[in-house]
């Protein structure tokens, strides 16, 4: 005899596991065909690189006026910079990442623009755990500079001292 495929709704495979429940044997062999089945598929773990690049999408769009200030003075002096830049790090065998306001390459510079909530105690502890994970991901210069202190001036200070070693 062939064996022809039976194709049966979930229903009708209830319906036939009750009808076999005193056969333990054949129940389970049943029971494991649906699971096999019918198991709900589990969602993918979505990867640090996604989330991390989603993240940056919304930092780039939703900028402050203060980060926006210190692109278009960047900009002015023609040098080249990264906005919202990703820094990638493991922690045990965890990746992490950290996104920077602005990074510049040709020194190694990476700018943060604060606001108040910076000078917090707990989040000025954090800031200075992430300046030296960032050290130790070859970035050389770390500045934070306030939002208040975000001019052309400032900028070109911290660009001279970079450029001189004297940061």
């Amino acid at each position: 005899m062939n064996n022809v495929p039976i194709v049966l709704s979930k229903k009708d495979w209830t319906n036939v596991l009750e009808s076999v429940k005193h056969n333990r044997h054949l129940y389970d062999l049943i029971l494991n065909q649906l699971n096999i089945k019918y198991r709900k598929k589990t969602a993918k773990p979505i990867s640090v690189k996604k989330i991390a690049e989603k993240h940056k999408r919304e930092l780039t769009i939703n900028s402050t006026i203060y980060e926006n200030k210190a692109y278009q003075i960047l900009e002015s002096f023609k040098i080249k910079y990264s906005k919202q830049k990703i820094f990638y790090y493991y922690l045990g065998n965890k990746e992490h990442y950290f996104i920077v306001d602005l990074y510049i390459p040709k020194y190694k510079l990476v700018i943060e623009i604060d606001g108040n909530q910076h000078l917090k105690k707990e989040n000025f502890e954090k800031d200075i755990n992430r300046t030296e994970i960032l050290l130790s991901l070859g970035v050389e210069n770390i500045v934070r500079i306030l939002n208040k202190d975000v001019n052309t001036q400032t900028l070109e200070n911290i660009l001279e001292r970079v450029r001189k070693n004297t940061l």
